[in-house]
């Protein structure tokens, strides 16, 4: 699966092919997120400049904000025009990043197969 996605800051654009271990490999390149807005890892730098200080100091749980940005955006790009929030709820409750991401990717390709 890919998606496509803009930082916020700087209006880059993205596109990635989704793995399990995808929040991981986006999250130790520099990049954060906050709810639906993503930061490249340029703009994560200069954080401190715009906003009194680092990304990671103001946010401890910059990791599980990556996750569910991420778990966002795969939802948006691939389950939004289904509109099954019984589907979107069950992900939701989902603990474990790397689980998380595995259940998406398994509808997504249960999805793509039917």
């Amino acid at each position: 699966m890919k998606i496509h996605y803009q930082c916020s800051n700087c209006g880059k654009r993205f596109i990635s092919n989704i793995v399990p271990d995808s929040v991981l490999s986006i999250y130790y390149s520099g990049c954060r997120a906050i709810g639906s807005s993503f930061y490249c890892k340029n703009c994560v730098k200069t954080w401190k400049e715009r906003n009194g200080e680092e990304f990671d100091e103001q946010y401890e749980n910059s990791k599980e904000m990556l996750a569910d940005w991420l778990e966002h955006e795969m939802l948006h790009n691939r389950f939004a025009d289904l509109g099954d929030g019984e589907r979107i709820a069950k992900l939701a409750k989902y603990e474990d990043l790397e689980e998380r991401l595995q259940a998406a990717l398994a509808r997504t390709k249960n999805e793509s197969n039917s």
